[in-house]
């Protein structure tokens, strides 16, 4: 390959991974133009074109209502959700791919083999649950059933743990590390990368549980 097909190749790519941005970021310019047009120039401007002049009184009339409250509900609930599925997802992974006992593999089969379920097969019974435990409308209602971690995130760490070689843990136990201590300063540190999609994926899925009585 010659240094000028090498370029031109190398163009290529950038265009398309500028296009490919363009088009990912088009929507959010979409909502941030809309946001400071008034109502008239909602209909005599371009969606793609800012209004002129711009105003931010939909941001005032946003900010004086609840939607702060809906804001601080929702980082509450991600951070809530995310630290829990972390760190029973790990524990959970961990004891799946390296602990042995009885039963573990028709176990873990059985734990991922729920993700065949649809969610709409569960909303309801998931409802009547939180209802006869009287969380409808609560916090617990909304984060007890996510919280311990997905079959998902279990079964992508599991994975991730059964790559990793046997001789870093045997090295860590010849040091004398029991299995709390060889999750957390051996096989945890290099499964950080790892550790970002998982609680990401199922972050916005709670809400039905505690919807209405």
């Amino acid at each position: 390959m010659t240094p000028i097909t090498a370029r031109i190749r190398r163009a290529l790519l950038y265009a398309v991974l500028v296009a490919g941005a363009f088009i990912s970021v088009f929507p959010y310019l979409l909502v941030l133009l809309t946001a400071f047009k008034t109502q008239a120039q909602l209909s005599s401007t371009a969606p793609w074109l800012p209004g002129l002049p711009p105003t931010t009184d939909n941001l005032a009339t946003m900010l004086s209502g609840d939607f702060p409250r809906f804001i601080l509900n929702t980082a509450i609930m991600t951070a809530v959700l995310t630290a829990g599925q972390l760190v029973f997802t790990t524990f959970a992974a961990y004891a799946f791919a390296r602990l042995r006992f009885r039963g573990r593999d028709v176990l873990f089969w059985l734990f991922v083999a729920t993700m065949m379920v649809p969610s709409a097969v569960t909303m309801i019974p998931l409802f009547l649950i939180m209802r006869e435990l009287d969380l409808v409308n609560t916090w617990y209602g909304l984060l007890i059933p996510y919280v311990l971690g997905t079959p998902y995130g279990i079964f992508l760490m599991r994975q991730f743990f059964k790559t990793l070689p046997a001789g870093l843990e045997e090295a860590a136990r010849i040091d004398g590390a029991g299995p709390l201590t060889i999750l957390l300063r051996v096989l945890l540190p290099l499964c950080l990368a790892l550790s970002a999609p998982s609680p990401s994926s199922r972050s916005s899925r709670p809400g039905t549980a505690s919807c209405g009585r």
